[in-house]
């Protein structure tokens, strides 16, 4: 471990001197993990971009380099056409029974034009509308697994089409590699997201909504040749046409670029694992408060538009930004997560209603696919929300190699806080969740098992640049067995 601290600081020296034009922003730090079961608690390992592990009892050393767009004007008051920056970032994890694991959480290069942006290499990316600093996690594509590589291309701020900011567009299409995982292999992600913003920033009040769209597709997968309903001598399609007709599921379309073979559930999926959410926004600008009421609604299995089925599925958010307060409090999270519908029961909406739905009774089982045994995830850690948990995080869960979460219908509360003075921050996480088991009405029963969560974390700063932070983590004895994790961690910071 010396040595591969000694190896990063020289690559940042080589950098900070060799490059003395370019503004670069440099961190290492190290630190060490302990709690009572070996294992971290859950809010000590969710939502960390895949870098804090299951295993506790540890140690752990990282390092980065960044180089972001100049934010400065020009004379005529005006922000470069085009700019460029990269970044590097890894994180070294060593435990008591002397396992490393290396991981290499960040490796890219991005360039601008205008408000348009390229984007290629593994990079930090939410989607979503709500809070990206003290939420849960995105339903769909969070902080809380290692980011995938990919090549992006993305108007990532919003920019006014009409009005003058009256109304505003973002966002992206992106191409990525899912690598080897324990199941498949060689398969991709096709990302693309629209989000529009009906208001002036300087308006009280502005309205967002917009939708991702999310699809696993191609790969081979040894453990499924023998399934012809699932695969093709093992093999998902992958060819261009299957690209398009994968991407732009619209019957004029994969008429004239069929693709290269069906399978038993691509009418049902539009091809491959097909998956996001609808997202809506109501943002109020206040004396000394920012508030935020949000919605993020999830689909799947192609019925976006025309079903009810998941209506009261999904992510309901407040958040309460209060930066002129006389309290040591400045950010505050209430979100509400409801998983149970599946497909499977009529939604409130419906029932109020009174609405059939022809896609009533198709399970769109979250996290969980047929084809893809990894289901919705990055190395065994959920893309989406942390609290859909894969069976290898949970207390006497054997890896069901056909269903990467076996508890994934959950219904609860979580409240996040921060607070800051001039010298140190705090923040808490705080869960209240109920579990049952996949599958809805078809499982006979549907015993809730709860679980607590809790994390309080202080940041305290020795002086400019660099901080002591201390973790306190706790898990009650229900879905998750009963854990306190302590976490220390020293952080150093150059620009």
């Amino acid at each position: 471990m010396r040595l591969f601290v000694f190896i990063l600081i020289l690559i940042i020296q080589k950098i900070s001197f060799g490059q003395t034009a370019i503004k670069l922003e440099k961190e290492i730090g190290f630190g060490l993990m302990t709690s009572t079961l070996g294992e971290n608690p859950f809010w000590a390992r969710s939502n960390t971009w895949g870098t804090i592990p299951l295993a506790s009892n540890g140690s752990f050393v990282f390092a980065g380099v960044h180089k972001d767009y100049d934010s400065t004007y020009t004379m005529a008051k005006k922000l470069r056409r085009t700019d460029w920056g990269f970044g590097a970032s890894t994180f070294m994890h060593v435990n008591l029974k002397s396992n490393a694991a290396l991981k290499l959480p960040e490796l890219y290069i991005k360039g601008r034009w205008r408000a348009l942006e390229l984007h290629a290499g593994r990079f930090k990316q939410i989607h979503g509308i709500g809070d990206e600093t003290l939420s849960s996690g995105a339903f769909i594509w969070s902080d809380n697994a290692l980011p995938i590589p990919k090549i992006q291309i993305a108007i990532p701020n919003y920019v006014s089409i009409l009005g003058h900011g009256l109304i505003s567009l973002k966002g992206n299409f992106a191409h990525g590699w899912f690598g080897k995982q324990p199941y498949t292999i060689n398969y991709y992600l096709h990302q693309k997201m629209l989000y529009g913003k009906l208001g002036k920033d300087r308006w009280p009040v502005t309205l967002e909504a917009g939708l991702n769209n999310q699809i696993q597709w191609g790969g081979y997968s040894e453990i499924l040749k023998d399934n012809p309903g699932s695969t093709k001598d093992g093999y998902m399609p992958d060819n261009f046409n299957t690209f398009i007709s994968t991407i732009l599921p619209i019957p004029a379309i994969q008429k004239r670029f069929p693709a290269e073979f069906n399978l038993q559930g691509d009418d049902l999926n539009y091809g491959g694992n097909v998956l996001g959410t609808v997202d809506f926004g109501l943002n109020i600008r206040l004396k000394n408060t920012k508030v935020k009421i949000y919605r993020q609604l999830p689909y799947e299995t192609g019925s976006l538009f025309t079903s009810l089925v998941n209506a009261d599925d999904g992510i309901y958010g407040l958040s309460l930004h209060l930066p002129k307060t006389s309290l040591p409090l400045t950010h505050v999270v209430i979100e509400g997560l409801h998983t149970y519908n599946q497909g499977a029961y009529r939604a409130g909406i419906a029932r109020l209603l009174d609405l059939k739905d022809r896609h009533f009774g198709e399970l769109h089982n979250y996290l969980n696919h047929f084809q893809y045994l990894e289901g919705w995830s990055n190395k065994e850690k959920s893309l989406g929300t942390p609290f859909l948990m894969p069976d290898a995080e949970v207390k006497n869960r054997p890896r069901n190699i056909y269903t990467l979460s076996s508890f994934n219908q959950v219904n609860g509360l979580y409240v996040g806080i921060e607070g800051k003075n001039e010298r140190s921050k705090y923040q808490v996480r705080t869960s209240f969740m109920n579990y049952r088991k996949t599958g809805g009405p078809y499982i006979p029963n549907n015993t809730e098992i709860s679980q607590i969560s809790f994390s309080a974390k202080y940041d305290y700063m020795l002086k400019p640049d660099t901080f002591i932070i201390t973790q306190l983590a706790y898990d009650n004895a229900g879905f998750l067995k009963k854990n306190v994790g302590l976490i220390l961690t020293f952080r150093k910071l150059w620009y």
